[in-house]
């Protein structure tokens, strides 16, 4: 199944598993985003150059897996370890000349400890519904709440 976002400058095309349970690959992908639970909520993290709340996410570095940059950058913004990682789905951005291939991911949150990433990231928090001012409007972080928080609780 795919579904189109559209948001400010952007258009991105998110790739569903399909209802034979198909699994997708992550090979190739150049970024993340995570999706991380605890307790019925999702971690969310405020950066502060976009002055909004997002999913805890980044590139995947040369040789990098993308579950380990989906780790990696989970435990940098938001001082998280994570359980098992589930594929979500995978993505295509274009932002006029920028095209990136990407994966999401979802995960059981199992620690929290000390974020490393104070530059970029001003707070994590948890929440059970959207939070105002999201740094993207795409309708990404609706339509995850919808999948793992809201319709979940």
């Amino acid at each position: 199944m795919m579904t189109t976002l559209h948001g400010p400058g952007v258009v991105t095309v998110l790739h569903f598993p399909d209802a034979q349970g198909e699994p997708l690959t992550t090979a190739g992908a150049d970024s993340v985003i995570v999706v991380p639970r605890l307790g019925g909520r999702l971690l969310m993290v405020m950066n502060k150059g976009r002055s909004g709340w997002e999913f805890p996410g980044g590139k995947v570095t040369p040789g990098e897996e993308p579950e380990a940059a989906a780790r990696r950058e989970v435990a940098e913004e938001a001082g998280a370890s994570l359980g098992e990682l589930a594929v979500v789905c995978t993505y295509l951005l274009r932002k006029g000349d920028l095209v990136s291939c990407g994966a999401v991911y979802s995960a059981d949150v199992i620690g929290l400890g000390e974020r490393t990433d104070t530059e970029t990231i001003e707070e994590v928090s948890l929440f059970e519904k959207v939070p105002p001012h999201i740094s993207f409007a795409d309708g990404f972080v609706e339509l995850m709440f919808g999948m793992f928080g809201e319709a979940k609780a």
